[in-house]
């Protein structure tokens, strides 16, 4: 047994309390450092929320994969100098779309929410949240194959969130601006033109091609003419006696806008009542009847 003296024994715990704190120290940095890292630099400052290009990655990487099955890839291995450095650009865009059209709003809004008393999320808001983001991860495989890309739960909850809030937010925006049946009605006739779908068509037709309308021709149409007014299956005509590609499908032309026939074929088609069929139709390609 090794005697010390008491002042010698107050050293030896002094310099072990000293190597136990610089050890704690050594360690809780080693832990801010790689929380930082995988938090990645931050991007911007909203109302004192920092946030982290590692958050916005996740977010993209999440929204990626919903849009399209695959997560993006920025990687410039065995690319030139002028297409790495293209890719870094595209990712640069990439994140500041998602920077600024996710992240930015939801912490505005939720500054928003706070100031007039909002509570947020709501109940109801959370358990939607919650619902959302289980069933993502409910799949092991998917849920795999998410992390291993960098999405976390919390990149996709935090993107939920962002859609509640916006529902919320909308909610307001019609509290405190109703729209009457008067304003609905004003904004239609104002923009009237955009309600509007272009006019569709559908119709079939039997052709027999001859740009000269040669008199020859003329009466083989009679002739097929004279079988369609006397009842004769439409379609099996169109089989055996139309000239163009449409024959294989007994005439039938599809579906067809304004403008995507010619003009006298378009003419006889608009004067045609549905199930109604044509005389004959003269147009650049020959004789129709439709």
């Amino acid at each position: 047994m090794v005697y010390m003296s008491k002042k010698k024994k107050k050293r030896v715990m002094r310099k072990r309390l000293l190597g136990l704190t610089i050890t704690g120290v050594v360690v809780v940095l080693i832990f801010v450092i790689n929380w930082q890292v995988g938090l990645g630099k931050t991007l911007a400052t909203v109302d004192g929320t920092r946030i982290r290009s590692g958050a916005v990655a996740g977010v993209e990487g999440y929204l990626q994969y919903i849009q399209t099955g695959g997560f993006p890839d920025y990687s410039t291995r065995g690319m030139t100098k002028e297409e790495a450095e293209e890719t870094q650009m595209w990712s640069t865009l990439q994140k500041n779309s998602i920077l600024n059209s996710i992240f930015v709003p939801l912490e505005t809004l939720k500054k928003h929410f706070a100031d007039i008393g909002t509570v947020f999320p709501s109940e109801e808001a959370a358990e939607n949240i919650q619902t959302a983001v289980d069933s993502i991860f409910s799949t092991a495989a998917v849920a795999a194959q998410l992390e291993s890309h960098g999405v976390k739960r919390e990149h996709v909850e935090y993107y939920y969130t962002y859609v509640q809030a916006l529902d919320v937010y909308w909610e307001e925006i019609i509290a405190w601006y109703p729209i009457t049946d008067e304003d609905a009605q004003a904004y239609y006739d104002e923009y009237y033109y955009y309600w509007q779908t272009s006019m569709s068509m559908q119709a079939s037709h039997i052709l027999i091609q001859d740009p000269e309308h040669s008199d020859e021709k003329r009466a083989e149409i009679e002739a097929i003419l004279e079988k369609v007014d006397a009842g004769e299956d439409f379609a099996e005509l169109a089989m055996e006696y139309s000239e163009d590609g449409s024959a294989a499908n007994g005439g039938d032309l599809g579906t067809f806008g304004l403008g995507q026939m010619v003009q006298p074929f378009e003419e006889a088609c608009l004067a045609l009542e549905p199930g109604e069929t044509s005389g004959i139709v003269e147009s650049e390609f020959g004789f129709h009847i439709i």
